[in-house]
């Protein structure tokens, strides 16, 4: 095998069994040389055939496209074996000898090569990358150049265009600027604003074709002014929305909402200052709920309390049940009626904290003054405090009720307990709620955002997008007026700044781009390691070259090309005949065609086979399978073991064309079948045993029994006949015994009558009364034989057998009259049926079917009494044409529209559908691609056995990333390689490889 390619991957071509290295036109400081490495290993045999190949100590391939795999294989042609071979070779011992010290100073020459690659090979590499990385160095700088004079020149040609550009933007910018050289002029008036606006428009136009008119002018200043003055004490006033806790509507609970409700008119006039203004107020107490808005929702749960000002108010943890009757505190403890019991004196003195706060409730409410808390809203939020403050008096009594059971084991509390939530129902429906704290809080927080959005839009949003419009309106049409392309610059600067980022990055490439220390210190001894690299192998090229013109000068007698497509495999195989195949040691195969695979076989026969140990097929187009058969007849197969067909004195003359299958069996016999072990048989037969060895044939369908019938009847068959023999024609039986015939010969004495059996008789002779009395018997099967023929002709009592066609022909006579008593046929029946209803009926004033007898009045006759004026569905009435005309008129105009959206509804379907389909198929060509970059791009370190590595790569917006292993053989022979990448649509791809050199 022969590999390409440059002396730079040197190390790589050295690991290979064998390589050719490509010169490639000189450039300065490069080194390479042409390297060509055939290596001939050890166990290759003689190949004196084109295409052949022997790999083996010993083998030889003479044949054309032939093989030889084994030690001694010979895969040849003609009448050669190993010995014959080998006797002509000994005549060209000296060219061969010639040819193996050739080989050997080859062998020698590629280790010195392969030592030096190994000893050398940092150096090498070394050399090589610095090699490289200078050459990429100089391509870089080359690279930086011509970006940095293309930007250059571009930057250079553009000057004159961006200056008269600039100049205009600057005259722009001096007119847009006007209104601050108007001077102080009130513009509060009509009358003011109208002059503020006529100068801008003077110094505005002036020296344009630009004519605008004042009204645009007058709302340009009105809107400057607004923007620069009024904005900023509106951006003064919005606070975020944590300062006053006024979320977004998705957010049921607005932090803060309790000093919203706590508001006053203030609000009503500017809410975006509302924290501030409420403190402003001065009235603290209003807001004295405290902060969240959750306080006024949970007022009476657990953490409740009234603060030192007098008012309810609540803590964000509370203190242990226990704990808070052993503190002076006035939180109302928290109760899990689960696990909590209570003593009288921790009731009563809960009880006392509850009485104080639900007292509390009404006066803590009056002091809400919010503007928007409805009398409604007051109520459903007083009453929810009521509530919450019920359900704690429950659960305050379950937990006391059951410290008195514990206490007492009175079951009275317990029931007590049960009924606590039934004490209250009446106190608790006395305080309904419509609606929830959170459902009102969610409500208003809806308002107040949208009360807010519509101040920031008015004072805010509004007057900065009219400055906006205003501003952009005379930009625009001013730089029209001046000729300016904004544009045009903004490309040029662009395409600017990209070529001189494009010729930075060029430059930061060239001065990064260097070899390391570490390999420039390496590579100070590269150039002579080349040089010794590159005599070695110029004396392993010439070695190679000598070792060729030996092998092509060599004569082998008449041994080049001798057989064709042979193929010898094992130990001692030999493979002689055309298209013929040995496999196994010490088989042969010297037919045409012959295939021979098994320990000891021999196929001598053209288009035989034999598959097993120890196997002779001598004969043509056979084959053996099993272990050992002996095959010496044409056309002949066993299926066994120990089998024999044929003569080996006679071969292709007797046993041809018989097929055994079993074991031990010996035959000669032609045309023959012969199935089972110890089994014999004889020409044309087919035999199931031996004569001591009999066997049954089970299991077989019924032949047919019939005059010339040739198939095998069963014992099932001959019962049935011996059992039901009936309907015997007894008449032509006795003719064919000669029997019926009644002669009386009158004999004058007994001796004269002598009476015996014959073939289907039997004779019994008696005495009685002086008389002799002849008995005969005639069997059955004779009987039967003799008028089976004509049975065959006679119709079965039930007609099961009888030809119908012919039957009727005779029988069906018969005419349909009234003393006709034969049979008809339903032909007759039909004809004359027919023609007494035409006879009978009178048909003068009857419609044709066709139609063709009606007059025109008919024709509107029939028209009026079948024509309808409605088109209904499901109708199976006709209609006249008018009534279909305007059904199709009317339905036109709707279905058209009907039609047309349809349409247009399915060719965008399909559109999308399409579109949908193309950008899947190009997404994933294109993640395809850049797993194949990535997988592509994995780099491999050649001199070592085992190269782990990865790659990336990216492909029109797809991308992917790949791993790779790739192992040696330890003598360098082999490779295999293995591959994976994953890409940016989800694909896994994998590859593997393999490569084998010899």
């Amino acid at each position: 095998m022969k590999k390409t390619t440059l002396a730079l991957l040197l190390s790589a071509i050295l690991s290979s069994a064998s390589a050719v290295a490509e010169e490639t036109p000189s450039q300065p400081n490069t080194n390479i040389v042409n390297i060509t490495i055939n290596n001939i290993g050890d166990d290759s045999g003689l190949e004196m055939g084109t295409g052949s190949r022997a790999r083996g100590t010993g083998s030889i391939a003479t044949g054309k496209n032939s093989v030889a795999l084994g030690k001694n294989a010979v895969a040849t042609g003609g009448n050669e074996t190993k010995d014959s071979i080998t006797k002509k070779l000994a005549e060209n011992k000296q060219r061969l000898d010639e040819i193996s010290t050739a080989e050997a100073n080859t062998a020698r020459l590629l280790d010195e090569l392969q030592k030096i690659r190994k000893v050398e090979a940092d150096v090498i590499e070394a050399g090589e990358r610095v090699k490289q990385v200078r050459l990429a160095k100089q391509s870089a700088y080359n690279v930086w150049q011509d970006k940095l004079n293309l930007y250059n020149t571009t930057k250079d040609g553009a000057a004159d265009f961006l200056r008269e550009t600039q100049a205009k933007i600057d005259d722009l910018n001096s007119r847009l600027t006007g209104i601050s050289r108007i001077g102080s002029i009130d513009i509060s008036s009509d009358e003011g604003l109208t002059k503020a606006a006529t100068q801008l428009k003077s110094i505005a136009e002036e020296g344009t074709t630009l004519n605008l008119g004042v009204d645009f002018y007058k709302d340009y200043v009105s809107s400057y002014y607004k923007a620069i003055g009024d904005l900023r004490l509106a951006y003064s006033k919005r606070p975020t929305y944590f300062n006053y806790g006024l979320y977004n509507s998705s957010q049921i609970q607005p932090l803060n909402f309790s000093r919203v409700l706590a508001g006053d008119g203030i609000f009503k006039g500017n809410i975006l200052a509302i924290y501030n203004d409420l403190y402003v107020a001065g009235d603290k107490e209003i807001v004295s709920l405290h902060a969240r808005s959750d306080y006024i929702e949970d007022i009476g749960n657990s953490g409740t309390f009234i603060d030192e000002k007098g008012n309810i108010n609540r803590t964000y943890f509370a203190d242990d049940f226990k704990d808070a009757f052993n503190k002076s505190s006035t939180n109302l403890p928290p109760i899990n009626v689960s696990t909590d019991v209570i003593t009288q004196q921790e009731y009563d003195n809960v009880i006392e904290r509850f009485n104080a706060i639900w007292n509390k409730v009404e006066e803590t409410f009056n002091k809400l003054k919010a503007p928007f808390l409805t009398g409604e809203m007051r109520t459903d939020l007083k009453n929810n405090a009521y509530r919450n403050l019920i359900n704690y008096r429950i659960n305050l009594d379950k937990v006391y009720y059951q410290g008195k059971y514990e206490e007492t084991k009175n079951t009275a509390w317990l029931d007590k307990k049960v009924n606590a939530n039934k004490a209250y129902s009446d106190l608790l429906n006395q305080y309904k709620v419509t609606k929830s704290p959170s459902t009102y809080f969610s409500e208003l927080s809806v308002e107040f955002a949208n009360l807010r959005d519509t101040w920031i839009k008015e004072n805010i949003t509004d007057v900065e997008e009219k400055n906006r419009i205003t501003t952009a309106t005379l930009t625009s049409e001013l730089e029209k007026a001046l000729g300016i392309n904004k544009n045009a610059v903004a490309e040029k600067q662009a395409e600017i700044a990209r070529l001189k980022n494009e010729a930075d990055q060029a430059k930061s490439t060239y001065d990064n781009t260097n070899p390391s220390a570490a390999d420039i210190a390496l590579s100070q001894r590269y150039e002579e390691i080349m040089r010794q690299l590159t005599d070695k192998a110029n004396a392993l090229k010439a070695e190679q070259e000598r070792l060729q013109a030996l092998k092509d000068a060599l004569t082998l007698h008449d041994l080049t090309n001798v057989g064709e497509n042979a193929y010898a495999l094992g130990t001692n195989a030999l493979a002689t005949g055309t298209n013929s195949l040995a496999i196994g040691t010490d088989t042969i195969a010297t037919g045409e065609n012959a295939i021979a695979m098994g320990k000891g076989s021999v196929v001598t026969g053209n288009n035989s086979i034999a598959i097993g140990v120890g196997h002779n097929v001598l004969g043509d187009n056979s084959g053996a399978f099993g272990d050992p058969d002996y095959i010496y007849g044409d056309g002949s197969y066993a299926f066994g073991n120990n089998n024999t067909i044929g003569d080996p004195n006679k071969v292709h003359q007797i046993g041809n064309n018989t097929f055994v299958l079993g074991s031990n069996v010996v035959t000669t016999a032609n045309n023959a079948v012969i199935l089972g072990a110890n089994s014999t048989g004889a020409d044309n037969t087919v035999s199931v045993g031996a004569t001591n060895n009999l066997r049954k044939i089970i299991n077989v369908a019924n032949g047919q029994i019939a005059n010339k019938s040739q198939d095998a009847i069963t014992g099932d068959q001959i019962y049935d006949i011996l059992q039901n023999a009936t309907n015997i024609n007894v008449a032509n039986w006795q003719a064919k015994l000669k029997l019926g015939t009644s002669t009386t010969t009158q004999p004058t004495t007994t001796s004269d009558i002598d009476i015996v059996d014959s073939t289907n008789t039997t004779v019994t002779k008696t005495t009685a009364n002086n008389k002799t009395i002849f008995t005969v018997n005639v069997a059955n099967d004779a009987i039967k034989s003799a008028i089976q023929s004509d049975l065959d002709t006679k119709a079965n009592v039930d007609a099961s057998n009888i030809n119908v066609t012919k039957f009727a022909e005779k029988l069906g006579t018969g005419t349909v009259s009234d003393d006709d008593t034969n049979l008809v046929t339903g032909k007759t029946v039909y004809t004359a049926i027919q023609q007494a209803a035409i006879n009978g009926a009178d048909v003068s004033n009857k419609a044709n079917r066709d139609a063709n007898n009606l007059t025109a009045q008919d024709v509107a006759n029939w028209q009026e009494k079948l024509g309808t004026d409605k088109v209904e569905a499901n109708s199976k009435q006709l209609v006249t044409s008018g009534a279909v005309h305007s059904y199709v008129r009317d339905m036109n105009r709707n279905t058209l529209d009907q039609a047309n959206t349809y349409t247009d509804m399915r060719i965008n379907g399909l559109k999308q559908h399409t579109d949908k389909q193309i950008k899947q198929l190009k997404e994933e060509t294109r993640a395809g691609i850049a797993s194949a970059m990535a997988m592509s791009a994995i780099p491999t370190i050649s001199n070592k056995r085992y190269s782990v590595g990865a790659g990336t790569a990216t492909f029109r917006g797809e991308s992917a990333v790949a791993i790779g292993l790739r192992v040696k053989s330890d003598k360098d022979n082999a490779v295999v390689s293995f591959s994976a990448s994953a890409s940016s649509n989800g694909d896994i791809a994998g590859a593997a490889g393999f490569a084998f050199g010899f």
